[in-house]
């Protein structure tokens, strides 16, 4: 289950992976700087900002020192992140091209972006001007090169990311997409059931991409024996599905499953109840609440249990 906030995730790194927040960071320091230039007049018409200017004087800048100290762990991480590591191969981006994507990939991947590609500055200069996310959905370059698999991301990154490194400016996404998304991910992140290791669980995951085995799931069982599985992103259940009481509305509650999680929505007039250590507590309308093996729900005079299962319906053994 995710932390409840983003200093929790911060709070945890071995569980949740403190890349995360330093890849917000950095983003929130870039649009930081970004709007102090445009409230400071340095708009620029051939270039769109000043920001591009000052990338390449960094880029002198660092190229002239040692590499020793161009290397050192106490400069600017904004700066590092948006130079690059490789900064004894000169530019590794033209102006902004690429910039926003780069500056974040290695704090989330623990992965230069263009690992595996920059052994000359030629090659360099080439893959940096292609206009794809070299170490995208499929690649498998992790294996070798360290760092956290694509596949960790959930759509809505995955999507920044492959944009971000696109040759076209316009569909490039804007510093604020970037600080979004990555907070809304520092509370979206889960440890796999079976080999723990962190992801960034959406909609759109449905398997670990370390183990690659799919993430379990819970089942209803209801006092009938009817066993309802909750294999899909959203499960609508209600009076048809346990048995026709009129106690139950006809859309009493929704199942979502979110990567390896499950939440509750009640949305029936009735009501939803879900026992705890306590009793019975009444499961507010339209919020959604976690739930675990094991626990129980009722619905109008219907009390159903859940059991953690498998995505074809058999018990889950981790």
């Amino acid at each position: 289950m995710p932390p409840e906030n983003a200093l929790e995730a911060v709070g945890e790194p071995e569980r949740y992976g403190p890349g995360r927040a330093v890849a917000h960071r950095l983003a929130v320091q870039a649009n930081d700087r970004h709007e102090q230039d445009r409230r400071g007049g340095d708009e620029d018409l051939v270039g769109g900002s000043k920001i591009a200017q000052r990338e390449g004087a960094d880029r002198e800048r660092h190229a002239e020192l040692p590499a020793d100290l161009t290397d050192d762990p106490g400069a600017d991480p904004l700066e590092d992140a948006l130079v690059g590591r490789r900064r004894r191969h000169g530019s590794v981006v033209d102006g902004e091209q690429g910039a926003h994507g780069a500056l974040v990939h290695e704090p989330v991947f623990l992965r230069y972006f263009m690992a595996g590609h920059d052994d000359t500055p030629e090659a360099v200069r080439a893959n940096s001007c292609r206009g794809i996310w070299l170490h995208g959905p499929g690649s498998t370059e992790y294996q070798n090169l360290g760092g956290y698999p694509p596949d960790i991301l959930g759509a809505v990154l995955s999507n920044l990311f492959q944009r971000g490194f696109s040759v076209d400016p316009d569909t490039r996404p804007l510093l604020p997409e970037w600080r979004d998304a990555l907070l809304h991910a520092l509370k979206n992140i889960f440890p796999c059931p079976r080999c723990h290791k962190p992801l960034i669980a959406d909609y759109s995951q449905v398997r670990c991409p370390y183990c690659t085995k799919p993430f379990p799931t819970l089942k209803i069982v209801a006092p009938s024996g009817r066993q309802i599985v909750i294999n899909s992103a959203e499960v609508a259940v209600g009076r048809a599905e346990l048995g026709g009481s009129k106690t139950i509305s006809r859309q009493h509650v929704i199942f979502h499953k979110l990567g390896p999680d499950v939440y509750v929505q009640s949305v029936g007039k009735a009501g939803t109840w879900r026992l705890n250590g306590h009793g019975w507590k009444l499961v507010e309308n339209y919020v959604r609440v976690p739930l675990e093996d094991g626990q129980s729900l009722r619905m109008g005079d219907i009390e159903v249990q859940l059991v953690a299962c498998e995505m074809d319906g058999q018990t889950f053994k981790p």
